[in-house]
């Protein structure tokens, strides 16, 4: 997995334009939206946010690892209680799953539903998050790259002249 990361990184690097000559005149922000859609980070390497790869990646990679420790024991407790819902049938059409309703304190059916439901509700919402996540990395490459060229120089100032009937504001930079 670290061997994906580290040659998805390289490659988003390689990738990203630098930003002198014919680049920095065609740099759009549409260019920075499609990298991102096409490749999460992408787009901030190409707005050269480096510091942000770790928190888009970050943001990704928590969200698909709950997603997937939710889906694990939601489909144990899926099993269990399955097995424990049919208990006083015969023939046992889940008894193949006997061995997880034990392994997991042989629970009244109704508590293993509880459990289910609420493993099931948590897996659904890790799955949102990564939609949000990716989007809130799409978001900022298309916002990062309209403010790339935004001027945030310390002499910025704003003088106010009061006068007997105006106020008369003068913005400077």
């Amino acid at each position: 997995m670290q061997k994906i990361a580290k040659g998805t990184c390289l490659l988003l690097v390689l990738l990203g334009p630098s930003l002198t000559g014919w680049a920095q005149q065609h740099h759009t922000p549409r260019g920075a939206l499609w990298r991102a859609l096409v490749l999460p980070g992408w787009g901030q390497v190409y707005n050269h946010d480096y510091w942000k790869l770790p928190l888009v990646y970050g943001a990704l990679g928590g969200s698909i690892s709950a997603t997937v420790y939710y889906h694990h024991w939601y489909t144990e407790y899926r099993r269990a209680y399955l097995y424990a819902a049919y208990l006083q049938t015969t023939p046992h059409p889940y008894a193949s799953y006997r061995s997880t309703y034990e392994a997991l304190g042989a629970l009244p059916a109704s508590i293993l539903r509880q459990q289910r439901d609420r493993l099931r509700r948590n897996r659904d919402l890790a799955i949102m998050s990564i939609g949000v996540a990716y989007g809130l990395s799409i978001l900022d490459a298309y916002v990062s790259a309209h403010l790339l060229d935004f001027d945030v120089s310390p002499d910025l100032s704003l003088s106010l002249y009061p006068g007997i009937r105006t106020l008369t504001a003068r913005l400077m930079w």
